[in-house]
């Protein structure tokens, strides 16, 4: 069950569209109520990239940066 929480985490941070974002960390947030102690971190950080990526992604802005480019 780890590595499902962890990959749908991780499958969240390289999508683009942002939907496909939210079904993905839905299902990591499913997925830790079976395993409650797996990543608990790991899926606020990733909550936190997404909502820096998404914003910089914006149209206004214009920067298509990706997660591997995100500086952490």
């Amino acid at each position: 069950m780890e590595t499902a929480i962890e990959q749908c985490l991780e499958g969240a941070g390289y999508e683009f569209n942002t939907e496909v974002q939210k079904n993905l960390l839905r299902a990591a947030k499913l997925g830790r109520t079976f395993a409650p102690d797996a990543y608990p971190s790991q899926f606020v950080n990733m909550c936190r990239v997404l909502r820096v990526l998404n914003d910089v992604r914006n149209p206004r802005i214009g920067i298509p940066l990706t997660y591997t480019q995100y500086p952490f």
